[in-house]
C-alpha cells in the first residue's frame, strides 16, 4: 500500500488527508468492480485522481477508481462484482503505478478496509492495516452527567447507519443510533461528560469524517 485512509504522511509532501486508499500494483493490472452497480462517471478528475470511474451501488453507496491507465466501461453501463472496469495506471503523491480506491456512503468518504473485509477484494486490492487514529476513551454511556455526543453521520437507510456504527465500534468508540422525526438515522459517538472531551473526539473524527460535530443531550 502506498497511501492509507485518513490523515497520512506522504514522503516529500507531508501530512495530507486521504479520502481513499492508494494500492501499488503493476502497470496495466486489471481493476475489478467491488460489487454490482451502474457506472455514473468515466473521465479525468480535476482533483488529481486522473482517469476516474465511479460506480453507484444504490442506497447512497458509491465506489471510485482512480489513476487508471484506461477504462473499459461507459456511463450507464451495469456491472457486476468482479467485472473488469479498467487497468491500473500511474498517479498520486508517489507517481508510482497504483489504484486509488474510495467508498462514499451518502456523500461521506469512509475507510474501505472494514467494508471490504467480508468479501473477496477486487484486484489489485491487498490487505493492509488501517492508519486511523486511536479512539479517545469515552465515559460509560449510562452516566447521568454525560450529555455531549459527536454526530458522525445521518442516513436515510438504517443499513448505511449500521455500517458506520460497526466501523466506529471496531475503532473503539462508544456509538449510539438515534432516529429523528423525519426518519433519519443519526450515528452518535459518546456520550462525553464535558464539551471539551466531545470537541477533542470531534477533532479526531473529522480527519475521516469532516462533517462530524458536537451535539448536547441528543434526543
Amino acid at each position: 500500500m502506498l497511501v492509507g485512509f485518513g490523515f497520512v504522511t506522504v514522503p516529500n509532501v507531508g501530512l495530507v488527508l486521504s479520502t481513499g486508499i492508494d494500492m501499488a500494483a503493476p502497470l496495466g493490472t486489471p481493476i475489478a468492480a467491488a460489487r454490482a452497480g451502474v457506472v455514473t462517471s468515466v473521465g479525468f478528475d480535476d482533483s488529481g485522481l486522473g482517469l476516474l470511474t465511479i460506480i453507484d451501488h444504490g442506497e447512497g453507496i458509491l465506489t471510485l477508481y482512480g489513476y487508471q491507465q484506461a477504462a473499459t466501461v461507459q456511463v450507464g453501463q451495469r456491472v457486476f462484482q468482479g467485472d473488469i472496469i479498467g487497468f491500473v495506471g500511474q498517479g498520486g503523491p508517489t507517481s508510482a503505478p497504483a489504484l486509488h480506491f474510495e467508498i462514499k456512503i451518502n456523500g461521506q468518504s469512509v475507510d474501505p478496509v472494514p467494508l471490504l473485509s467480508g468479501a473477496p477484494p477486487p484486484p489489485p486490492v491487498v490487505s493492509f492495516t488501517t492508519s486511523s487514529p486511536p479512539a479517545p476513551s469515552a465515559p460509560p454511556p449510562d452516566s447521568a452527567q454525560c450529555s455531549y455526543f459527536v454526530q458522525v453521520g445521518a442516513f436515510a437507510s438504517p443499513a448505511n447507519a449500521q455500517n458506520l456504527i460497526d466501523l466506529l465500534r471496531s475503532q473503539g468508540y462508544n456509538v449510539q443510533e438515534r432516529s429523528t422525526a423525519s426518519g433519519l438515522h443519526r450515528v452518535l459517538a459518546g456520550p462525553y461528560c464535558s464539551r471539551s472531551a466531545a470537541e477533542e473526539a470531534t477533532g479526531r473524527l473529522q480527519g475521516a469524517y469532516p462533517g462530524a460535530f458536537v451535539v448536547e443531550q441528543a434526543a
